[in-house]
């Protein structure tokens, strides 16, 4: 973390002698989150009143999480470039075991949660697959049903119109006179 208030010619003169040093900017780059903010930005302000400064140039290298002050080493800097990077440097050895464990920790979580997402993932799609082959096997259901029903109907029209017929041929052999008997000119 770093805050400055352009009210202080020390961190007028830390930005350009220290901050813009090819090595700082190198190693802060490969080796650190780097945080910066006047302190007429409400975030610099926030920050400010939370670690207490009022002495700029300022610079915290935070080694905890949010809300705890375990491993955070303050450091009100007035000195050059070679100074600032070896301060962190022995700064960033002196927590490089607890950094790299809390690293190490973070992206164990992120492994964590991605895998829970995986598996949530696949749940759902196994749920939406489950919910398809059901609508499917409903639809086919009542697609064979509807097909019975129209097969039924078919048969039941079918025998109808057979008994009809023979009802109608029934009907029109008793309209029928009875054979004469067998005679002569019959």
């Amino acid at each position: 973390v770093f805050l400055h208030s352009e009210m202080h010619p020390a961190s007028v003169r830390f930005c350009r002698q220290v901050l813009s040093s090819r090595e700082v900017v190198r190693y802060i780059n490969e080796n650190v989150i780097f945080w910066a903010r006047g302190i007429a930005s409400p975030e610099g302000y926030r920050a400010q009143r939370l670690l207490g400064v009022t002495t700029y140039p300022f610079v915290a290298l935070i080694t905890s999480p949010p809300g705890r002050s375990d491993g955070v080493t303050l450091s009100e800097y007035n000195s050059g470039a070679g100074d600032f990077l070896q301060w962190l440097q022995t700064m960033s050895a002196r927590f490089g075991t607890t950094l790299t464990r809390r690293r190490l920790h973070v992206e164990e979580r992120d492994e964590a949660r991605q895998l829970r997402e995986q598996q949530d993932r696949e749940y759902h799609e196994t749920l939406e697959a489950d919910r398809r082959k059901e609508q499917a096997a409903k639809e086919a259901a009542e697609q064979a049903a509807e097909e019975e029903r129209l097969k039924r109907e078919a048969e039941e029209e079918e025998q109808r119109k057979r008994a009809e017929l023979v009802e109608r041929r029934e009907s029109k052999r008793k309209a029928l006179a009875e054979e004469p008997e067998r005679g002569p000119g019959v």
